[in-house]
């Protein structure tokens, strides 16, 4: 009876103390994974803190080594995109979901094979060739979007380094990896949230909406201009006026 209730015991305490490895090694790849999120957060907040303080006129660079910046940039989302899906593929099955806050976001594990907010599906041979096209043309057309600018050269990265990050899913799994849920609970049962994203994603509406503010300060900096130079001509012409007059 003793030899029997040790038999059993034995293999109970080896699937308990495996179970604990393995929750910690989850637990591990999960503080792993939000670090490298958070650490991606760091970059559009070093930019609003750059136009916060003023500081957007001392970002026009007139050095030649704009291509290293946008590099530089570009790399370090393939390098944030590609490092937290392989995470995410080595701690959650396909299509599981590890909750971080109740009600608010979690981790997934969820293909997409079509565009960003799951727009075209069962598309991604066609996106995959989009894709190196829209590389290649946004590189070839480059200074068409304020490269002169480090703002410029930051959504360039932020949109090239998002793409390949994208197009590299494509042809390795066939989908593109999302993995960032943000959802809510509903009165009646159920959820709403949003389509679930990545690093890629947060990248390419980064460099964006960069790129739109750009746009704006451009207009508003012409606007202000044909302003002051209406005014001067204005003020030039009265003072001729009164020249006239007085002779």
């Amino acid at each position: 009876m003793n030899t029997s209730d040790n038999e059993t015991v034995i293999p109970q305490e080896l699937r308990e103390a495996d179970r604990t490895a393995k929750r910690k090694k989850s637990n591990h790849i999960l503080h792993l994974l939000l670090s490298i999120v958070t650490s991606g957060l760091w970059i559009p907040v070093w930019i609003l803190n750059a136009i916060s303080d003023g500081a957007y006129n001392s970002l026009c660079l007139k050095e030649p080594n704009q291509n290293l910046r946008i590099f530089l940039v570009c790399s370090l989302i393939l390098v944030l995109d590609q490092t937290s899906k392989l995470l995410v593929q080595s701690f959650l099955p396909f299509g599981g979901r590890r909750i971080v806050i109740d009600g608010f976001f979690r981790f997934v594990h969820w293909g997409n094979t079509g565009a960003a907010f799951s727009f075209f599906q069962d598309s991604n041979t066609a996106l995959a060739i989009v894709g190196i096209l829209a590389v290649f043309i946004l590189y070839m057309n480059r200074t068409l979007f304020e490269s002169h600018l480090l703002l410029g050269q930051i959504a360039l990265g932020l949109m090239l380094g998002g793409i390949i990050g994208n197009l590299i899913d494509r042809v390795r799994v066939q989908h593109v990896i999302d993995f960032l849920n943000f959802y809510t609970h509903q009165r009646g049962g159920g959820e709403w949230g949003f389509p679930a994203i990545n690093v890629a994603d947060s990248a390419i509406c980064a460099g964006v909406g960069l790129l739109l503010f750009l746009s704006w300060r451009k207009e508003s900096s012409a606007a202000e201009k044909n302003v002051v130079s209406e005014s001067s001509a204005f003020q030039t012409a009265g003072g001729a006026s009164k020249l006239s007059k007085s002779k």
